[in-house]
């Protein structure tokens, strides 16, 4: 007999907003999530924004698995189909299989004894946005509030070249946020490194993303078109940083309430 695995899902999109669903799957199980087809599955709050997956168990507790993994496929446009793999966090090591993490409806800490930590400061390669070529830098922070007003989180970073010339800037954004790189004089190929993230007063917070480089080669008199679309993953600096993720109805943190 399969064993079941039930899942907790939540879509969050720019500006915080979430929609929630619930699925089940087995050990050796795959699920395959479509938003847009008109089924079960809510629409996400916005088209864009990441997808936030955790085991529960039959009592819907947030649990100890470390089983998951994922690919998201992106099927914006028909002739350029991209896909990149899901970055999994694992629950706290002196945690026991199966051990309860968090009541249902409850915050996910990532603390490094419910959930590990994550990071807050990420590098990667860059193509310059020359010719028919667009490059976005995309990033998310597990610092929110779902469901509710959250503050913007900054992120500067500087773009180095080969020959290390470098390039600075800086942007804001609230749960999730997109960058494009044009007009910040990025013309040769190099890297891209983020300082630590943080809020408007300095403190620490979590930041995820993902490097996208599209091809605008193809198309005509209606303008360019995508033909081919690459998303790879941020590398990280492994340096923690705590924090704790509060899905719609978990109850909010005590300076949230006034």
């Amino acid at each position: 007999m399969h064993q079941p695995v039930y899942l907790k899902l939540h879509w969050v999109g720019p500006g915080c907003g979430e929609r929630d669903f619930s699925e089940t799957t087995s050990v050796n199980g795959t699920i395959v999530i479509t938003p847009n087809d008109g089924g079960t599955i809510p629409l996400p709050a916005s088209f864009q924004g990441f997808l936030l997956v955790w085991v529960v168990d039959a009592n819907g507790n947030a649990i100890k698995f470390d089983g998951l993994i994922g690919k998201a496929i992106i099927r914006q446009f028909p002739q350029a189909d991209t896909a990149y793999n899901a970055i999994p966090i694992q629950a706290g090591a002196e945690l026991l299989n199966n051990a309860i993490i968090s009541p249902p409806n409850g915050p996910l800490q990532f603390d490094g004894i419910h959930y590990k930590e994550v990071t807050g400061q990420v590098t990667g390669s860059v193509f310059p946005p020359v010719g028919n070529f667009a490059t976005y830098l995309i990033f998310l922070t597990l610092d929110a509030i779902s469901n509710r007003p959250n503050g913007s989180t900054f992120v500067d970073f500087r773009f180095s070249d080969q020959f290390e010339n470098s390039i600075s800037s800086s942007t804001s954004f609230t749960c999730w946020g997109l960058v494009s790189i044009a007009g910040l004089g990025v013309t040769s190929p190099g890297i891209v490194q983020s300082g630590p993230a943080q809020t408007v007063t300095g403190t620490p917070v979590t930041l995820l993303g993902l490097i996208m480089t599209q091809d605008l080669s193809g198309g005509g008199t209606g303008g360019p078109l995508v033909t081919t679309h690459n998303i790879v993953p941020f590398l990280n600096n492994s340096v923690p940083v705590p924090t704790t993720f509060f899905p719609d109805g978990a109850p909010l943190p005590v300076a949230s309430q006034q």
